[in-house]
């Protein structure tokens, strides 16, 4: 059995506070408006890309199990970064750590988020592959 955490409390600590301060520095640069809209990742180069998804995914990944309002705002970060690519989801297999927690977490409200995602994602990759046929043809 897994310690209680207390509300809002997160393992990662201080690196936690550092990445909301990062966030909020990214989308007053500019970028977003904020951080849960939807960013235009063309112009991010793939190191930077990949960097972001890590750094989502851990917080995902944290043992114990992060407070669920921190699990949502980590899915809709990574919601946020718009249409990744295929290639970057394979080697992080951050879709692995969304789909266990469709799966398994004990909030539905998380299950719904990452089980949105998951759909959002499947139906982004069937899209691109769609037009590699189309396109092949």
């Amino acid at each position: 059995k897994q310690p209680a955490r207390s509300s809002g409390s997160c393992s990662l600590g201080g690196e936690w506070q550092l990445f909301r301060a990062f966030l909020s520095v990214f989308c007053s640069a500019g970028r977003s408006s904020s951080p849960l809209a939807v960013m235009d990742t063309s112009g991010i180069d793939y190191a930077t890309l990949d960097g972001e998804v890590r750094l989502w995914q851990a917080l995902l990944e944290e043992q114990p199990p992060a407070h669920p309002a921190e699990l949502v705002e980590s899915l809709e970060g990574l919601r946020s970064l718009g249409e990744l690519p295929t290639r970057l989801l394979q080697e992080t297999k951050v879709g692995v750590v969304v789909g266990a927690l469709a799966r398994e977490s004990a909030s539905q409200e998380v299950r719904g988020r990452a089980s949105e995602l998951l759909q959002l994602w499947k139906g982004l990759h069937r899209k691109r592959r769609a037009g590699e046929i189309s396109g092949a043809e």
